[in-house]
């Protein structure tokens, strides 16, 4: 069964077209690679697929609306940011708690076991602005998962990281996709070194997406 369906779908901006008649086919258990340089369109596609972008030409059907999201921006947390990693993987639960409640035990429980999958739960109180790149990758890749999602959409997770904890996160994903059976979804310019780990790969190139495996 699908769980994301595209079909046809063009995208453009003011100065040009971004995308035209592209189709995907994303089952549930795939761990799909979209890949392409900087400005093909990646990042478009990937809010489309949120519903973050208006769709104008084509259609995308999503048979399971639980999508976790990993922004790129995720790592751009400034040193004195005045949040502990407990707290801003809290955050995404604050529609279910209600904004100006407190934290019940049950929300707890939820965020130190999403820590947990992702190996952090050992820095819980640390403030999040004072880890590396990687391990705030991992904790923006926890927020997403306390929500219990089906579908996780990572886009570039492994920019402004070393190569360490770059094989440490596709470890992570790769892990999350077998054992969990986690639908993902990676937007990258390279998959080098996750290619074994993937189902399917599409490239986007002159506004167009083709099938490479």
């Amino acid at each position: 069964m699908s769980e994301i369906q595209i079909e046809n779908v063009s995208f453009g901006y003011e100065d040009g077209m971004v995308l035209e008649n592209v189709s995907m086919e994303i089952k549930k258990g795939d761990f799909v690679g979209i890949i392409g340089s900087n400005g093909t369109g990646k990042s478009t596609l990937i809010k489309l697929m949120l519903g973050l972008l208006p769709l104008k030409t084509g259609k995308i059907v999503i048979n399971d609306h639980n999508i976790g999201y990993v922004p790129q921006v995720g790592l751009a947390v400034k040193a004195d940011f005045p949040a502990t990693v407990q707290e801003v993987v809290m955050l995404n639960l604050y529609q279910e708690i209600g904004l100006f409640k407190r934290p019940g035990k049950k929300h707890i429980e939820l965020v130190d076991k999403a820590l947990e999958t992702v190996g952090m739960l050992d820095k819980a109180d640390k403030q999040i602005g004072k880890l590396s790149g990687g391990q705030q990758q991992r904790v923006m890749i926890a927020k997403a998962l306390v929500a219990s999602p089906e579908v996780l959409i990572l886009d570039e997770p492994a920019a402004a990281i070393d190569s360490e904890n770059e094989q440490q996160l596709y470890h992570l994903l790769q892990r999350l996709n077998v054992d969990k059976k986690l639908t993902i979804i990676m937007v990258t310019h390279s998959i080098e070194n996750v290619e074994q780990s993937m189902n399917k790969i599409y490239v986007i190139k002159n506004k167009l997406v083709t099938r490479r495996k």
